[in-house]
């Protein structure tokens, strides 16, 4: 399976509940390229991560909540 860093654990479970052996390949990583994190820092980038996050909580909430991991 090869999907999204930030998508990975909720990907990942769902499918192993169906049964399948997986192994996981994760690309994208949301990382700086910066030693020192501030230097980069952009509000805007900073906010819309946020947003991924929580995207991907409700996500799994919902999933585990529906039966689905």
């Amino acid at each position: 399976m090869i999907t999204s860093a930030s998508h990975m654990p909720r990907s990942y479970y769902a499918f192993k509940r169906q049964g399948l052996i997986l192994e996981p390949i994760i690309v994208d990583y949301k990382t700086g390229t910066s030693q020192i994190f501030w230097i980069n820092f952009d509000i805007k980038k900073g906010l819309v991560h946020w947003k991924l996050i929580l995207r991907e909580i409700l996500g799994i909430s919902y999933y585990k909540v529906t039966s689905k991991i």
